[in-house]
């Protein structure tokens, strides 16, 4: 390879509408029941493959972030092995929007745009299955950002489709506030057993006409089994439910184990008036279902 091939794109985030824990299988992972949906907020990627070897992944401004601690690296490793004869350098480069371990998939997402979109940077052709097998090895989340629709029913541990569509670029404000939470941690307080005698639904969004939230209403409120459990460890996750229900939000609830809350509201200027009122809880973002 004689030139430098670079591409740049943006890699979205998801909100988990609502997420249903079950039983542990064997090797210790939970049974999930979840709809997650991509949103407008994204990370900026660019990839460049020059002519050298190796791999470098940088995150601007988190250099701890930086390297083989980014799911972007491994997914690399993984593309490679398709081509293991060729000589080139794959660079990674992240500009990162989405809050980082806040329930919103950023290290996936990121993972899943290089998965998407280097194999064509490198001349290679890989299936559909083999991206899927190697989504799902990076993490439960990945999967789900290879599909073109913008929202998903998901099962097993939140890496099988069962159902998806696309929804119109509904508005909805997201809070994320300062504080870390362990997942690992989140999942072990839940106190879910091996034989948890419960089962998901058969919810399906195939033949869904979406034209507001409320045509959504029927799984959204389902709520997040991890909610509870992690507002014993940060109450101002139920403060900002609340600030987001009194601002004039159809609903409001925190995706994935947290922290970040989202409300989803009829109007983008409703969000963004409460985005004013509720900044004091951490960083805000009024965005929307992608588009």
């Amino acid at each position: 390879m004689s030139s430098i091939i670079r591409y740049q794109g943006q890699a979205p985030c998801k909100i988990n509408l609502y997420l249903k824990v079950f039983e542990k299988d064997l090797k210790g992972y939970h049974r999930l029941d979840t709809a997650m949906l991509k949103l407008g907020l994204s990370d900026q990627i660019s990839i460049v493959v020059e002519p050298g070897s190796g791999i470098d992944v940088r995150v601007q401004g988190r250099p701890d972030l930086d390297q083989k601690s980014n799911l972007c690296f491994a997914a690399v490793e993984k593309i490679l092995k398709f081509c293991p004869h060729q000589e080139q350098k794959i660079s990674v480069e992240i500009e990162k929007h989405i809050p980082i371990a806040a329930g919103l998939a950023g290290g996936s997402t990121d993972a899943a745009f290089v998965l998407q979109n280097l194999p064509s940077l490198l001349n290679v052709e890989i299936s559909n299955q083999d991206l899927l097998e190697m989504s799902k090895s990076l993490g439960a989340d990945v999967a789900f950002f290879l599909g073109q629709d913008n929202l998903a029913i998901l099962d097993g541990r939140g890496d099988v489709l069962r159902s998806s569509t696309s929804i119109p670029p509904l508005p909805l404000l997201l809070v994320h506030p300062p504080v870390s939470v362990p997942t690992g941690k989140v999942f072990e307080m839940l106190g879910r057993s091996l034989t948890w005698p419960e089962g998901s639904d058969n919810s399906s969004l195939h033949d869904l006409d979406v034209s507001c939230w409320r045509d959504l209403s029927f799984f959204y409120e389902k709520g997040n089994d991890l909610e509870a459990v992690t507002q014993k460890i940060h109450p101002e996750i139920g403060l900002i439910r609340k600030g987001m229900l009194d601002q004039g939000a159809l609903f409001s609830a925190m995706s994935g184990s947290g922290a970040t809350v989202f409300g989803l509201f009829d109007h983008e200027q409703y969000a963004q008036k409460a985005s004013e009122k509720l900044s004091k809880y951490g960083r805000v973002y009024c965005t929307h279902a992608l588009s």
